[in-house]
């Protein structure tokens, strides 16, 4: 009759719990990451659909970029964000520069990412005398339906609204873009925004004026 090895067989018996015990915490672990997982992208999709997406993602003033528009009646415009900011009334500013193709004269916007959202807070021609010139662009969180005082024309309050997203064909492009309108006595204005790129068209309802984009990201 043959011996029994009880130490080999207790070996093997530890090893097989060990590799249990391995295997219960790989799964635990997997059961937990996938938790989170979820915890977050249920988070997400209450912080979107409740609170709204955020307004930087859509007026992105990311440095270097450049992006060219198709103005009625009037020669092509080209925008870029420069790589630099400038202090203005304390707040740290991105600047925009708007170049006229035609006659390649220049503006310049002042733009501060906020604790409220985006505000254009001054403008100038040519890099000469900055003028005042507050404006909330967009709120810190955009959904359909919200409503935000955007600035004053002519002492009149402008409201601005997220009306809903909307399905644009552009040169760039299918888009989904937020439209906002912006409303005030004398007045009436609305943008388009998309995401990761900014704003795709303006329309003037008043003057008839509109902006195009034509032209997509290069930097």
């Amino acid at each position: 009759m043959a011996e029994i090895d009880i130490d080999k067989i207790l070996e093997a018996s530890e090893k097989r719990e060990k590799q249990k015990e391995i295997k219960s915490k790989a799964t635990l672990g997997i059961i937990i990451a996938g938790s989170a997982l979820a915890i977050i992208i249920i988070a997400t999709f209450v912080v979107i659909n409740v609170l709204g997406e955020s307004s930087f993602n859509y007026f992105p003033l990311n440095a270097g970029e450049k992006l060219l528009y198709n103005r009625k009646n009037l020669s092509p415009e080209e925008w870029e964000v420069l790589n630099k900011t400038e202090k203005i009334n304390n707040y740290d500013c991105k600047i925009l520069n708007k170049t006229d193709k035609g006659n390649f004269s220049t503006i310049q916007e002042y733009y501060f990412q906020g604790k409220k959202g985006i505000y254009k807070i001054a403008i100038s021609k040519d890099y000469g005398k900055k003028k005042e010139d507050k404006f909330m662009l967009l709120p810190k969180r955009i959904k359909k339906g919200v409503v935000f005082n955007a600035g004053y024309h002519k002492g009149n309050l402008i409201k601005g609204k997220v009306v809903d997203k909307e399905q644009l064909s552009t040169p760039i492009g299918d888009v989904t873009a937020f439209k906002i309108s912006y409303k005030a006595t004398d007045y009436n204005v609305d943008i388009w925004f998309a995401k990761g790129v900014g704003i795709i068209k303006l329309k003037n309802n008043l003057t008839g004026y509109e902006l195009n984009l034509i032209s997509g990201k290069e930097k």
